[in-house]
């Protein structure tokens, strides 16, 4: 009976329906229809970063979130959002020079994006290492590389660190920063420790 059925049936449609049942399985979980319920209901965060850098030497970098390399980035599609909070450690506590205590530190072109109308938030506090020598980095926000938006709400907050080494900016732009379409763009930064390179 069995070899019967096997004999008479029809494997083109067993494919095509296959295909059928793929395809609507992908449409159903897409941006299109129902991505967002389902996350919601899953509890499910699309792209949430926090990261905290550590105690480290006396001429150590401890970033919150670093994103370097070529091939680096932090991306989302269709329309999720990218938020990253970090703080960046502490060191130099000895007073030698040297040191990165960098928040949210962005490498790398196209370093964080968006494709599809996500928003981008980034948070980042600059750590507390301290010198004698004054080349100590404790910024909130280090942009050596893209933020790239594409019609999203994009904030950048940057606070400084809390030390009294220098530079503790808190939000340093050295590349480009872009939004598409209605997308804003808003920055907020907040110098900390107490020298005069806090701005």
């Amino acid at each position: 009976m069995y070899q019967e059925i096997l004999l008479n049936l029809n494997f083109v449609h067993v494919i095509v329906v296959a295909i059928i049942g793929f395809a609507l399985g992908s449409l159903w979980y897409s941006p299109l229809l129902f991505v967002k319920p389902w996350l919601a209901e899953m509890k499910i965060d699309p792209a949430t970063m926090k990261g905290g850098g550590g105690a480290g030497d006396a001429v150590g970098s401890n970033y919150g979130v670093y994103v370097t390399g070529a091939n680096s980035t932090i991306k989302t599609t269709g329309n999720g959002a990218i938020s990253i909070t970090a703080t960046g450690g502490s060191d130099d506590t000895s007073g030698a020079s040297g040191g990165s205590d960098v928040g949210i530190y962005i490498n790398v072109s196209n370093g964080v994006q968006t494709t599809g109308g996500g928003a981008i938030t980034l948070n980042g506090t600059g750590g507390t290492g301290l010198n004698s020598g004054g080349s100590d980095i404790n910024y909130g926000v280090f942009l050596n590389g893209s933020v790239t938006g594409s019609g999203g709400a994009m904030s950048i907050t940057g606070h400084g660190g809390n030390s009294s080494g220098n530079s503790n900016y808190g939000i340093i732009n050295n590349f480009t920063t872009s939004n598409t379409g209605l997308g804003t763009i808003t920055l907020s930064g907040t110098g900390g420790g107490n020298t005069n390179s806090s701005f």
